[in-house]
């Protein structure tokens, strides 16, 4: 027996005043991984919200739909896009590949404008494989049920983001 319906996380309040940006971007990740549809977030710097509004642009179908000096609401604004689970996967590893090909190359020819643009690419890569593990999350993705290895399938997607993660560092060391 199967639902097609789709899990609806309450919404969450988080206050992220006291927090530095490497750990509001986690919260930001993990809030869209795990299907939240509305975030409420409380902050005491406005250099939070620029740092908010930078990470937004990693999250397929969510936007800030108000501010104010002292916080923001982050929505879904699209129940269901019309993305197809799996080209978003394999865009995901294209993308990945050509990072690393990047990569070879520009170090091998000594090419360090060519690795300036690959941390770049990580971006698309977080983006793809945010949306993945968001659907896997929301159960929109029924390609594998649980017991056929959703949770294989979900890890592969986080190691994918740290592989892209890694391309990332690596250029911007070479």
């Amino acid at each position: 027996i199967n639902s097609e319906k789709e899990v609806s996380l309450p919404e969450i309040t988080l206050d992220i005043s006291n927090l530095t940006p490497k750990i509001i971007d986690r919260f930001l990740i993990v809030t869209y991984q795990r299907g939240y549809d509305k975030v409420t977030l409380l902050f005491n710097d406005e250099k939070q919200l620029m740092w908010i509004q930078k990470k937004m642009q990693e999250f397929l179908g969510f936007e800030i739909m108000e501010r104010t000096n002292k916080g923001c609401i982050i929505q879904s604004i699209a129940k269901k896009l019309d993305i197809d689970f799996e080209m978003a996967l394999r865009k995901s590893f294209l993308i990945v590949k050509e990072m690393a090909d990047v990569t070879l190359k520009s170090f091998e020819k000594g090419d360090k404008d060519s690795l300036k643009n690959v941390p770049y690419k990580d971006y698309e890569v977080n983006k793809f494989c945010y949306f993945c593990l968001r659907n896997i999350n929301k159960q929109i993705y029924t390609g594998l049920d649980r017991s056929q290895g959703t949770h294989v399938l979900y890890f592969l997607i986080e190691m994918l983001e740290n592989l892209g993660d890694s391309y990332k560092l690596l250029s911007k060391l070479l």
